[in-house]
């Protein structure tokens, strides 16, 4: 996981995040990230009684402000997998998911929790059509790739398709994986992304 990743992350993308500082860590101890075997995990509300937490999950670390950790008691979500996303604790209304698996593709197992419908989210998707090739580097809730040395942000919605790039049988991103993506709305610093392919 990159310095940036953590960065941004603690950057107030997630639930309760801070500014990274060398404050001591004890200040920062509301940075709702954690991370288990080098993935990050972002802090998601939830309030459904269909989510239950499992078994006990080792090794799980939280995140805090100067990119320090700590130990951190996680649990499993019963019926999807600890790669996915985790519980920090039972009875709590958070759940941690990893980052690279996005959440606004209907075949992610939380997917109609968050956005409560397989047709959610569907962004407008006016704009020229474009092709573009790059290189993934994560960000805080979805990837950037970049192309030529200029990072672009890809957005995702419920329409967006995946060929490739799978882990846990589901679409996903780690850094440095080569992408194709084919896009709408495309500007200099984003493209909504229709479909994504690994490069020929």
């Amino acid at each position: 996981m990159t310095k940036r990743l953590v960065a941004v992350a603690l950057a107030g993308l997630v639930l309760a995040g801070c500014e990274r500082n060398e404050a001591p860590a004890v200040e920062c101890d509301a940075a709702e990230s954690v991370e288990w075997r080098g993935d990050l995990y972002l802090a998601h509300s939830t309030t459904s009684a269909a989510l239950e937490a499992g078994s006990p999950v080792e090794g799980v670390q939280r995140v805090l402000c100067g990119n320090a950790r700590r130990p951190q008691a996680a649990r499993r979500v019963r019926g999807i997998a600890p790669a996915v996303a985790l519980y920090p604790e039972i009875g709590v209304d958070t759940m941690y998911v990893n980052e690279g698996f996005p959440t606004e593709l209907p075949d992610h197992p939380l997917h109609n929790f968050l956005y409560g419908s397989p047709e959610r989210p569907r962004r407008r998707d006016g704009g020229r059509t474009c092709r573009l090739d790059g290189v993934v580097t994560p960000i805080a809730f979805g990837i950037a790739i970049e192309v030529h040395s200029q990072e672009i942000d890809v957005v995702f919605d419920a329409r967006t398709r995946v060929r490739g790039f799978r882990r846990a049988g589901l679409p996903y991103f780690r850094e440095g994986d080569r992408v194709r993506v084919h896009g709408r709305r495309c500007r200099e610093d984003r493209v909504l992304a229709r479909r994504i392919e690994p490069q020929p």
